[in-house]
């Protein structure tokens, strides 16, 4: 399972990922979206099963890779 938490500053991304922590998923933070792929194998070597990324967003470029990275992951 993975789960991509995004939006804008103060939107409550910190207090999701906090949450998801509680809950045994493995968050990474401020991940830029073209390193998800990557992470998602790493971590599945692992044996991690549920990871949630809080995505940077914040350029254009970035939020741009975010639909091509989420497409590699299938």
């Amino acid at each position: 399972e993975i789960a991509i938490i995004t939006g804008l500053s103060g939107a409550g991304r910190r207090t999701a990922a906090h949450t998801m922590e509680d809950l045994g998923w493995y968050v990474v933070d401020n991940l830029p979206p073209v390193m998800l792929p990557t992470l998602a194998q790493t971590l599945r070597g692992y044996g991690v099963v549920r990871i949630a990324v809080v995505a940077d967003v914040r350029s254009r470029e970035q939020f741009e890779q975010l639909p091509d990275a989420i497409k590699r992951l299938k």
